[in-house]
């Protein structure tokens, strides 16, 4: 068994605010425990599984290093693939760890890759969010996903099929306001979610199009504002279709997330005009 964690932090049980994820060390904890108890349990039944685990929130500085044993962890920014950085097709398991709902999507702290920059994805016509976007890029590298962690609006409408096994954080109320379950509850299931992790697991592919194909995979992407969308047409592939909205085509997933990464890291550049 070798297990690839994509984690991040708004699907996490007890967290409410974006504060709570940025830089608190309370909350790193409490994040790291959460994710301690799961690999706890993946041990527990193979005591010779590679894991590895991307710490894939913000610039990667979220998960206590020195409180997981026995487990690589990907941190740091930045990187060409980011929340799935190193994964190939030697893994046997997907693992997306804290995961949200896309905006819109009624889940706490709701949002599409990037918070400032994005408001929505298309692929193919589908909403995306971040956890189709790690499923289907795990897709072509022929790697299962295996367990999600999230909020139960995250869970409902992420590619968490009958027969993928997941764990609900929380239900939210809002977007900054949820029922939390008990931590300890919360962390026994974790633990038994490990021990079986594996047992129900599936290749989720991107959405075909009304011509019945996949590829080339037709985007359409919404900015915040019209300067977010005028920074991404820099890029040669993006065409703008309307001030905040453009679109351009992939040959396949990897192009696309690096497109996304490159478009992602353009609009950053928005925080500075005003």
């Amino acid at each position: 068994m070798k297990v690839y964690i994509s984690f991040d932090f708004e699907g996490i049980g007890g967290v409410a605010f974006w504060k709570e994820t940025e830089q608190d060390a309370r909350w790193n904890n409490i994040a790291t425990k959460q994710l301690k108890a799961f690999i706890d349990g993946i041990f527990s039944k193979n005591p010779d599984a590679q894991i590895v685990v991307s710490d894939s929130h913000g610039y990667g500085e979220s998960i206590i290093w020195e409180n997981l044993e026995n487990v690589k962890i990907v941190r740091g920014w930045p990187r060409v693939f980011y929340m799935v950085e190193g994964l190939d097709e030697t893994f046997t398991d997907l693992v997306l760890f804290g995961y949200h709902s896309s905006i819109g999507g009624e889940g706490m702290m709701d949002h599409t890759y990037s918070s400032s920059s994005i408001y929505s994805i298309k692929m193919n016509g589908e909403y995306l969010d971040e956890a189709r976007i790690n499923a289907y890029f795990a897709s072509e590298l022929n790697v299962p996903l295996s367990f999600i962690y999230g909020d139960r609006q995250a869970i409902e409408n992420s590619p968490s099929y009958p027969e993928i096994d997941h764990c609900i954080s929380k239900d939210a109320i809002s977007r900054f306001c949820g029922l939390m379950r008990p931590e300890k509850q919360l962390l026994d299931e974790l633990y038994l979610k490990g021990q079986n992790l594996g047992k129900n697991k599936k290749i989720v592919k991107p959405q075909v199009k009304k011509d019945g194909k996949i590829y080339p995979l037709f985007v359409e992407m919404e900015f915040n504002d019209t300067v977010r969308a005028k920074l991404a047409s820099i890029l040669p592939e993006v065409k703008l279709v309307t001030p905040r909205k453009a679109i351009f085509e992939c040959e396949n997933v990897g192009i696309f997330y690096r497109l996304l990464n490159a478009i992602t890291i353009i609009c950053a550049a928005a925080k500075t005009v005003h």
